[in-house]
């Protein structure tokens, strides 16, 4: 029997623990009411990147997005600033900060748009959109988290930031697991439409411009944050 060869069941082991998913190593299947390890030290989820946004005053992202550039100048990729890929990009191996979004145009022309806006009630953002608010972000790597983050709040002006970590499960990584740092006199979160999120199964993601879409590709609002009901594109690999 296989008892009587140990070296069959040596063989085995490690086969076992190569296969293990180092970003999902308890094969979670549903990542609702789990938390991450980086918040609980029992937390079985895992955190594969970080996203820092600064939203809501349009009028300040084009200062924070340069200074944070020229800060973190030496971490960005050498061929640009933009990531290539869309939002919903988490993987690990991207080893770059980046931004989410084109280069922003000059607080005179934001402020000009918003009037226009203003002038015609136009929505600030488009239909589909999870945001309730003007947001940009940047996509931070495991090892840059810290130093990101503190840089971040010590230059906040007058912006709402949030870090929120990636772990494939983009409901609670934009609510219970969100962190907010408000602007002064802000005494509200701003609201997240979390079922606009494509992906709820741990470590998945898309790239989204393969899809041209900001959802993998899929319609959103999601039924429910329930694994089942994420789109079909969110892969482990991708």
């Amino acid at each position: 029997g296989i008892m009587g060869r140990p070296w069959l069941v040596l063989a085995l082991a490690l086969v076992s623990a190569s296969a293990e998913d180092p970003f999902n190593p308890y094969n979670l299947t549903d990542c609702r009411n789990e938390t991450a390890d980086y918040f609980e030290a029992d937390g079985k989820l895992r955190v594969m990147s970080w996203h820092i946004h600064y939203t809501t005053n349009e009028t300040d992202q084009p200062r924070f997005y340069y200074a944070f550039l020229k800060q973190f100048a030496p971490l960005f990729p050498p061929t640009g600033n933009e990531c290539p890929f869309g939002p919903n990009y988490g993987l690990d191996t991207y080893p770059y900060l980046c931004s989410l979004e084109s280069a922003p145009e000059e607080s005179w022309a934001v402020e000009r748009l918003r009037r226009f806006r203003r002038a015609r009630s136009s929505p600030a953002l488009g239909d589909g959109s999870p945001w309730t608010v003007p947001q940009r972000a940047f996509f931070i790597p495991l090892a840059y988290r810290d130093e990101t983050w503190a840089w971040s709040k010590a230059n906040q002006g007058y912006l709402d930031l949030l870090l929120h970590p990636n772990t494939g499960c983009m409901h609670d990584d934009h609510s219970v697991r969100a962190n907010w740092e408000l602007a002064p006199g802000d005494t509200d979160d701003p609201e997240i439409l979390t079922l606009y999120f494509p992906c709820n199964y741990p470590a998945t993601g898309c790239n989204d411009t393969q899809f041209n879409s900001d959802s993998c590709g899929c319609t959103t609002p999601l039924a429910s944050d329930a694994p089942n009901d994420s789109c079909a594109n969110c892969q482990r690999y991708y």
